[in-house]
């Protein structure tokens, strides 16, 4: 007879923690808990602008070091010359690019349940 009411009970807990998940009332809850901090994704791209101004002559670049400075955050490109970084905290960040001996650096804003994308130009035509 308990073990009928513990299993009813647990599941009309789960039943209403499932509601209220579904309705979006635990995201109020969650944005004091570290772990469970907003987060957002970055798409890098890394192209070899072959001293042209002419984006169609731009070339993916692979195996470019990504990093996303002042965090652990440190990628590869693929041979597309994307880098991808999911699960990042919102925030503001600076995203640094290095080929070879040439490094760019730029800034960029990680928001909440979306996509922020990076493009670099290594070799950009200066005219």
């Amino acid at each position: 007879m308990k073990t009928r009411f513990f299993a009813v009970g647990l599941g009309a807990i789960l039943l209403v923690m499932g509601v209220c998940y579904y309705f979006g009332w635990f995201d109020q809850i969650t944005d004091y808990i570290p772990w469970f901090a907003d987060k957002g994704d970055l798409r890098v791209r890394v192209y070899d602008a072959m001293q042209t101004a002419e984006t169609a002559d731009d070339k993916p670049l692979a195996n470019v070091t990504v990093s996303i400075l002042s965090t652990e955050l440190v990628k590869k490109t693929d041979s597309n010359g994307t880098a991808y970084f999911s699960d990042v905290e919102v925030g503001d960040y600076q995203v640094q690019a290095e080929w070879g001996s040439s490094v760019i650096a730029k800034n960029v804003t990680i928001t909440k349940d979306t996509i922020a994308t990076l493009t670099f130009l290594f070799n950009e035509s200066t005219s």
